[in-house]
């Protein structure tokens, strides 16, 4: 299921495309959009029909470009809220016509089929929720904004809030939020409401949904000031460090990402946050928690602590194990001060991550996509300070450094070799090459210009069990990052002892059946890619016997045209099948 959060200016669109190849539209952004936006996306995208028109509110920001849409393209089923307390604007008045018998009113827990096991489902309208509770919202402010008809679109074990400018009481407005939150649940995504005013996302709603992820779409400079601090400062901030992303830079305030039109892509038990460039985030979905950083498996990569541009600090981490790290519950300290980021972010081997002081790019100095750390959690010192990386009790990296440490005004400190750990100030040089838009040196999420790494051969493994979309399986990881585009093999075996001698390397497999069969199977064998990462899906039968069965893998280079055949291998590990 792929999800777009459209940049329409101070509105909202969100467009959604199920599995099974059926479309939902909600919402079309101010008056225009629709036809600058929208239909110009759709059309990148093939799309020449929408099975579902979907109207949070009457608003012209969220209802103005839905008319636009309607003219160009044919649409099947419109939904919204209905003819109570109906506007008499003209924006709506469009919409009324252009939707025509088309529309009909949601009751509450219809269920719109999205095909391949997706759906979207009402859980609230009118101030009426799901489950028989009502909020009186007639006569009171922002009664539009309460009326929001509100989506929970699901797909496996991936959630998706989508809720208009739905209120929670800030401003005396009718606290909606608290009482459709409990009928929700959790969810691994949320639709900031009301372009994260103050208004709404309420601390209710925040325990119940409890999101990795907030979305707020809002216009650059916009007089409303939204995203608000209040709404910002309760999703990111230090004890818990949600990312928080939008379309625009909204008033240029600290705490969230400025990310343009946002892609948002799931099979149900992993999904991708990303911009149109491709730049951007894995996620584990709640349900599924992968690896967990050892000591030495995630280590500081880069530092920029003294900038050209006002406020663009920030840190790389780079996974240097052999499997995908879950970095839920990382936290990451200076001496100023720390947060804790409660995000379940899937970082592969051989990957690197951002975390930054500002994500506004004018602010920032034009940095790439990453995660922006809460306002005034911490700061990196200019010529003194010590930052470590812990999960629980455990050190995985540390650093101290003084004023001999290489960078400064406007040049990132690089690690030449990503290697070493634990890492020390002498495994650092000043950085060569320019990025983004002030001139600043660094390679912020790229390969440092300075890594003179050896990298070892490595293996890693992820396991699926049944409720995983796609049934169980096995993801199994290959990497040899000092040489790319080099033949290889990934290989199995049913133990380890006493392995198999191959010429001055000995690989930790048997020569047993599994291994003959291994050496067959489609993505086992052939050219590694140029980022030096193979990942295959090996997918597990249902009722094969097969579960608890120890298996060992293993990653070698092969020289078919001359010795040594087998110039390096990895070490094995062991899995225990689900």
């Amino acid at each position: 299921m792929t999800v777009y959060f459209l940049d329409v200016g101070q509105g909202d669109s969100t467009l959604v495309l199920g599995p099974g190849g059926k479309v939902l539209l909600m919402d079309g952004g101010p008056n225009g959009q629709g036809t600058k936006v929208i239909l110009p996306l759709l059309s990148r995208l093939g799309i020449k029909h929408i099975d579902y028109l979907v109207s949070s509110h009457y608003h012209p920001d969220h209802l103005g470009g839905l008319d636009e849409v309607m003219a160009k393209v044919t649409v099947g089923q419109v939904w919204d809220r209905g003819t109570w307390l109906q506007p008499g604007y003209a924006d709506y008045k469009r919409y009324v016509q252009a939707a025509s018998k088309r529309r009909k009113t949601a009751p509450l827990g219809l269920r719109l089929d999205l095909g391949g096991g997706a759906s979207a489902r009402v859980l609230a309208a009118n101030g009426k929720v799901l489950g028989g509770k009502t909020v009186a919202i007639k006569g009171r402010y922002q009664a539009e904004n309460a009326a929001s008809l509100v989506l929970k679109v699901e797909f496996g074990d991936f959630d998706l809030w989508l809720g208009g400018d739905l209120t929670g009481g800030g401003s005396k407005t009718p606290d909606v939020e608290s009482q459709v939150a409990p009928v929700c649940g959790d969810v691994e995504v949320y639709k900031m409401n009301h372009h994260g005013s103050h208004t709404s996302s309420n601390a209710t709603l925040l325990r119940y949904l409890d999101p990795e992820v907030a979305i707020a779409s809002m216009g650059y400079k916009n007089p409303f000031k939204h995203p608000s601090t209040t709404a910002l400062n309760r999703f990111n901030k230090r004890a818990s460090s949600r990312l928080v992303v939008g379309t625009t830079a909204g008033a240029g305030w600290a705490g969230f990402t400025n990310m343009g039109t946002i892609r948002l892509q799931t099979d149900g038990w992993r999904y991708r946050v990303e911009n149109l460039r491709g730049e951007g985030v894995d996620l584990y979905v709640d349900e599924h928690r992968g690896r967990s950083p050892r000591a030495g498996d995630l280590v500081f990569s880069e530092i920029q602590r003294q900038t050209k541009a006002p406020e663009g600090e920030y840190v790389e981490l780079f996974n240097r194990s052999g499997f995908p790290l879950d970095l839920g519950g990382l936290q990451v300290s200076s001496s100023s001060g720390s947060f804790t980021v409660p995000v379940s972010y899937r970082l592969l081997p051989g990957a690197s991550f951002l975390f930054f002081r500002h994500g506004d790019s004018s602010k920032s100095g034009g940095l790439p996509f990453g995660h922006c750390w809460p306002y005034k959690a911490m700061s990196l010192g200019d010529k003194t300070d010590t930052l470590q990386l812990t999960m629980g009790r455990v050190t995985l990296d540390r650093i101290s450094y003084g004023s001999g440490f290489p960078g400064g005004r406007g040049v990132a400190a690089e690690k030449r070799n990503l290697e070493a750990f634990p890492s020390k100030a002498s495994d650092f040089v000043a950085a060569s090459k320019a990025y983004g838009q002030s001139w600043d040196k660094g390679s912020p999420a790229a390969r440092n210009t300075g890594d003179r790494t050896a990298f070892p051969m490595r293996s890693g493994a992820e396991i699926l069990d049944s409720k995983a979309t796609g049934g169980k399986a096995l993801h199994l990881f290959g990497t040899a990052l000092s040489d790319p585009t080099r033949f290889h093999v990934l290989a199995m075996s049913l133990g380890n002892r006493p392995g198999i001698q191959l010429g001055k390397v000995h690989l930790g497999l048997n020569p047993d059946s599994l291994l003959t069969l291994s050496v067959g199977i489609p993505g086992f064998m052939g050219i590694l890619p140029a980022s030096g990462l193979r990942a295959v899906r090996l997918p597990l039968p249902p009722a094969s016997g097969l579960r608890g069965t120890k298996i060992w893998f293993a990653h070698l280079l092969l020289n078919p045209s001359q010795a040594p055949f087998f110039p390096k291998v990895s070490s094995s590990i062991q899995l225990i099948l689900p």
